[in-house]
């Protein structure tokens, strides 16, 4: 097993048995997930960035407020400086979640992300007369 794939496990299997709830919740996320042909990666990376939240709080994700998750993920990507990728992972995966379980309007107060837009410079060729 791959150190990432202990990482995983570690945070669900730490979820599963420490939060209430969230065993059963986590089981139907990803019964979702697999439903609409997401990717196993996908699947991977949103449960961690899931497990991790209902572990900080101690409850499943639907249960803690848009305030507290928004505190978190500012304390997460300032204070204890973890990338942009661990944000939107969890932004994205919060999303999922609270569509899953109906909450849609918990689904869109979750901070945007903005892209990043990418410029090519055009330059034609120049014939060589």
């Amino acid at each position: 097993m791959r150190i990432k794939d202990r990482q995983f496990n570690t945070l669900v299997v730490q979820a599963k048995s420490g939060v209430v709830g969230f065993k059963e919740a986590y089981a139907k996320f990803v019964e979702r997930i697999r439903i609409i042909h997401k990717s196993p990666s996908l699947i991977s990376n949103y449960g961690r960035s899931i497990a991790a939240i209902a572990l900080h709080f101690g409850r499943v994700p639907h249960e803690i407020s848009v305030e507290e998750i928004n505190s978190y993920l500012y304390r997460m990507t300032v204070h204890e400086k973890q990338s942009i990728s661990y944000f939107k992972q969890a932004v994205y995966g919060l999303r999922h979640w609270f569509r899953l379980f109906g909450m849609e309007e918990k689904a869109i107060a979750m901070p945007s992300i903005k892209k990043k837009r990418s410029f090519l410079l055009y330059c034609p060729k120049r014939n060589a007369n």
